[in-house]
Order: C-alpha cells, then structure tokens, then sequence
C-alpha cells in the first residue's frame, strides 16, 4: 500500500514467471523482423513461430538458458542471431511450400491472408505437412541450426 492507503497495482508478470515469457516475446520479434517486406512470411508469422517455438523450448527449459536466450538475442549476439535467423528462414520457406500445396488442393486461388486465418493453416497441420512432405535436407538443416543455438546458449557466461 502507498501512503494513501491505496492498493499498489501488482507486477504485469510474476517475478519468478518473467523467464516464462520473455524467450517467447523475443522469438517472436525476430519472427517479426523476418518476416517483414513479404505478404506471405508475414501471414504465415504465427504458424512459423508456434513450429520455430516447440523446437527452442526443450533448449530453453532451464532458467539458466532461458536468461542465456534473453541476454544474447538483447545483445544481438552472432553466435545467436545467425543460426536463429536461418532456422526462421528455412521455417519460413517450408511454411510457403505449405501453402502453395495447401491452397492448391481446392483449385482456386487463395490469397495468404485468408488461408492463413483459416483451420487449414493451423500448427497442426503444419506439424503434418513437416513429418510427411518436408525435404529431408531441411530437417537436417533446422536441426544443425538448432545445436548451433545450444551451442550458443550453453557458452553464455552471464
């Protein structure tokens, strides 16, 4: 309470919650960030980001890597930022494979917009277009850029 007796309004986020939410908030602004300029990445952000982000939470299950995460992505670290960025863009380029097969299958045009507000564009069944129909090569590249990233975070002296 202040002096006035009135209530102090309670923290946005819990304290010990904060390392919860913030690798979240920073994926998502380098999503963002990737996906500006391009009709098509930046409809398809949230579907990239929920795949991008079920592969980086298993990494960023323990505090420690999860400030590692914080601190570097801040700092704008390389050792980072380029394997990040390139996981997006292969995400990215997987998710337009997608919707060109996708949006083909009822034989009408469709714009990005619309296909991705709708059930067919969902995490799920991206999850599936990904184990049934995603090159070989890709996955091996989204998992080189995802030990790269280990890699990154398990260096962090912070």
């Amino acid at each position: 309470m202040n002096r006035e007796g009135a209530r102090l309004p309670r923290a946005i986020v819990a304290p010990g919650k904060a390392f919860f939410y913030l690798p979240r908030y920073w994926l998502m602004n380098r999503v963002k960030s990737r996906a500006y300029g391009s009709a098509l990445r930046n409809e398809s952000r949230w579907v990239v980001l929920a795949f991008a982000w079920r592969r980086l939470c298993p990494l960023l299950a323990k505090i420690r890597q999860a400030r590692a995460f914080e601190a570097l992505i801040r700092q704008r670290n390389a050792n980072l930022d380029r394997p990040l960025e390139a996981l997006l863009d292969e995400v990215f380029l997987e998710v337009g494979k997608f919707f060109r097969v996708r949006a083909a299958d009822d034989g009408e045009r469709i714009e990005p917009s619309k296909f991705f507000k709708s059930t067919r564009a969902s995490d799920e069944q991206f999850l599936k277009h990904w184990e049934q129909v995603a090159s070989p090569t890709r996955k091996r590249m989204i998992a080189k850029y995802l030990l790269e990233i280990q890699r990154a975070l398990n260096s962090f002296e912070g």
